[in-house]
């Protein structure tokens, strides 16, 4: 026996994710470059999940397209937050908090950047976690992005 079959729902037998409840069941989406969304400067929702009471592994990735405008200057973080278009940006908590990767300084029009990991125990209401984008910049007034964002569960 397998340390792995003496997880319930942990291996299937047709190779698809564990069911709604166990460990490894996963929780996700995304929007493709096709169907990419357009956002305005700020901090602004791109996706988001609702997640069920125990212990989840979050991570997400955001690709911005400035619509064939470069731009110049600017900042532009990406992170997982609890409240929709609102991304907490300390950067003296990086490692313990990690709610954002570096700050990127525009000098092409489309970029793609990865959060970090952020583990979360969803209390047993339930819980929504949103995948942020969040810029400052002088031009363009909007930009198109698009990403993935996927939860595990863990416990």
């Amino acid at each position: 026996m397998s340390f792995y079959a003496a997880i319930p729902g942990l291996v299937t037998t047709n190779n698809t994710f564990p069911a709604t409840g166990f460990v490894g069941q996963v929780v996700d989406t995304q929007i493709l470059y096709a169907n990419r969304t357009v956002v305005a400067s700020g901090d602004r929702t791109i996706m988001s999940l609702t997640l069920t009471t125990g212990l989840w592994r979050l991570n997400g990735r955001v690709g911005i397209f400035g619509s064939g405008t470069s731009v110049s200057s600017g900042t532009w973080f990406v992170g997982i937050s609890s409240t929709t278009n609102s991304l907490s940006i300390d950067s003296g908590k990086v490692g313990a908090q990690a709610p954002f990767s570096s700050v990127i300084d525009y000098t092409k029009t489309t970029l793609a950047q990865a959060t970090p990991v952020r583990y979360v125990n969803v209390p047993a209401a339930g819980a929504t976690y949103y995948l942020i984008s969040s810029s400052v910049y002088n031009s363009p007034a909007t930009y198109s992005a698009w990403g993935y964002f996927s939860a595990v569960r863990i416990a």
